[in-house]
């Protein structure tokens, strides 16, 4: 299909009529196309300003061109266009570029202040991308007739166009651009005359060969992917830098989050549209692009080395030892001392390495970064991390690795997601280097995803205060009550994470919120606080409640010390081992009130 719509164009003549059956097979091809990119990109065809479908489809006399508008947010007014058409040297070509819906930029109603401010503003929005740079294979381009499909655009000249490449594009040029630029959101002026940043494909090779269905189709999906940042720029989506750290207490979803950002890196979708899309959806695209090698995943620990991380040497068993499983124990011990040490890349190299060879954005997730000692990881890698010191970047920089002597660069295509878990260590101890090469993200507990789980026990299961009816315990209030008496007592690094509660949604009842408490909750609160169960009960609201059955921590006062080290105690000892001793109340756990009383203490009641 994508050869199909360059061939219509190649073969029309400027005096031949077009015939309507022909041009509905290149709109097929057309909507083709279209529904690939989305698939791959992730964005959805445009509406028109009455919400249908548009069809966006142009045929202009002389000038012959083929346009389909995808967008991701038909609101934005901002889209990607895809045209077949024809060069001005009269030859079929694909132009991708950055386009907008008509009445984004221009008005066809009359001009009164109200209006001129809405296109001022949504003008400066979305020429922002001329102070972005160039990226290898893209230009600009100004048309004046496409869109529209009025009449006169048929008398307008093909040679009208203009294209500046980066490398061709002079002081004089890049001022009549911006004086351009300035007219149109100053005095607002209002025509079709736009300038987009877009990547050309020609039809032929440069030796003339024509390209084939795949080599149109790789060209297509490259171009799309090398203006997604301008679009994403336009439509002020987040940025995403090379290197980025995620961090928070537990629970806080980090690496749950990690799988979208992948994905989003890797192009395949917009935020928006993942935003909206079911985790497992996400997951199932995260694993092929795992399979296909673009996504890398690893997890730091104590013993976690250089050797593991970029390369080293490695024990490799004599290949005869290893293939004979049937060989007497007599053949075997002859071949035993047979050992031989081979050269090995670690995860992290032999990922850069896939890389380089191609042009895609590809994931290195490092799990629990922190927990790795970081100078011994990293090495003389720590420095070739950084953003400007990456291959093909202004200040490139390569090192010579010790164990193999072979010169070694990171490649600019690679993102490092890191996560950390601020209550194993502060992000005020992490290594120096690291944090001055990583952008970090905080992320916090967020008990707004919780709003909607409610418990409902449809009768008290105990009668000690001789209740009966309905109970409801709100999860929400309950987790943040408990982080805010955590934030006291301790520190906002050491809260408890929503995710431990999300899976409430799917069953929320009392058993599974019992088990969220025995399993997670409580062991957490221990660790951080030593098991000072004094401070555990506070923040658990045990103080403040008036009946000990609701109460998660109670005194243990059954032991008898005289009975335990016998009557001669002097009375200073006993007094000294009469202190308060803590034990867990297994029965709170099956109480609605236990919960509940956490954030609606008994005495407000």
């Amino acid at each position: 299909m994508y050869r199909e719509v360059l061939k219509y164009i190649r073969e029309l003549g400027e005096e031949r009529e077009l015939s309507p059956d022909r041009q509905g097979e290149v709109r097929e091809c057309m909507d083709g196309i279209a529904g690939e990119i989305c698939g791959i990109y992730g964005l959805t065809v445009g509406k028109s300003e009455k919400g249908k479908r548009e069809k966006n489809y142009s045929f202009h006399g002389t000038y012959q061109c083929v346009a389909r508008y995808l967008t991701a947010n038909t609101e934005s007014g901002i889209s990607i266009g895809i045209y077949g058409e024809r060069s001005p040297e009269k030859k079929s070509r694909y132009c991708i570029c950055i386009g907008t819906v008509h009445a984004f930029l221009h008005s066809k109603k009359e001009t009164n202040e109200e209006e001129r401010e809405r296109l001022k503003k949504n003008r400066k929005q979305y020429y922002s991308f001329i102070d972005m740079k160039l990226r290898d294979g893209l230009c600009y381009t100004y048309k004046n007739m496409y869109g529209s499909g009025d009449e006169d655009i048929k008398t307008k000249d093909p040679r009208t166009i203009f294209v500046h490449k980066e490398k061709e594009l002079k002081n004089k040029d890049e001022n009549i651009i911006r004086e351009f630029v300035k007219e149109k959101t100053d005095t607002v002026k209002d025509n079709d005359d736009d300038i987009e940043p877009c990547y050309l494909i020609e039809a032929e090779t440069e030796d003339g060969k024509l390209r084939t269905e795949e080599e149109l189709k790789a060209e297509v999906i490259k171009g799309v992917g090398l203006l997604m940042p301008y679009y994403k720029h336009i439509m002020d989506y987040p940025e995403i830098v090379k290197n980025m750290i995620l961090y928070g207490p537990p629970g806080t979803g980090k690496t749950y989050i990690t799988a979208t950002y992948a994905v989003l890196i890797c192009g395949w979708y917009t935020l928006d549209t993942l935003k909206n899309m079911n985790h497992s959806k996400i997951m199932e695209i995260y694993h092929e692009l795992e399979q296909e090698g673009r996504i890398g995943f690893t997890t730091f620990h104590q013993s976690y080395g250089y050797e593991d991380f970029i390369e080293g040497i490695r024990p490799v068993l004599d290949k005869e030892k290893t293939d004979a499983q049937n060989q007497s124990e007599e053949q075997k011990s002859e071949k035993s001392g047979n050992l031989e040490y081979t050269m090995e890349p670690g995860v992290f190299k032999a990922f850069c390495e896939k890389a380089e060879k191609s042009k895609k954005p590809y994931v290195f997730i490092i799990d629990e970064i922190n927990r790795g000692n970081i100078s011994r990881i990293f090495g003389e890698l720590i420095t070739l991390v950084e953003e400007s010191k990456r291959k093909g970047e202004a200040d490139e920089r390569s090192v010579i690795l010790p164990y193999s002597g072979l010169p070694f660069s990171v490649p600019s295509n690679v993102y490092i997601i890191g996560t950390m878990n601020t209550a194993d260590r502060s992000i005020a101890l992490l290594d120096t280097a690291l944090r001055r090469r990583f952008s970090f993200v905080e992320m916090m507990p967020d008990t707004e995803v919780l709003k909607d789980i409610k418990i409902e026990v449809p009768e008290m299961p105990d009668t000690v205060d001789k209740k009966a009816g309905k109970s409801t315990i709100d999860i929400q209030k309950l987790l943040k009550i408990i982080n805010q008496r955590i934030e006291v007592l301790y520190d906002r690094e050491h809260t408890i994470g929503h995710a431990y509660f999300c899976g409430l949604k799917k069953t929320a009842t009392l058993d599974g919120l019992k088990n969220v408490f025995k399993k997670s909750v409580l062991p957490l609160l221990q660790e951080y606080f030593f098991d000072d169960y004094e401070k555990i009960a506070m923040v658990l609201g045990d103080n403040q409640k008036s009946n000990s059955n609701y109460k998660f921590i109670v005194e243990d006062n059954e032991k008898d010390i005289r009975a335990l080290f016998g009557k001669d105690l002097e009375t200073e000892v006993i007094d000294m081992l009469q202190r308060k001793r803590y034990m867990i109340n297994e029965k709170a756990f099956d109480y609605a009130e236990s919960y509940i009383q956490i954030y609606e203490p008994s005495w407000k009641n």
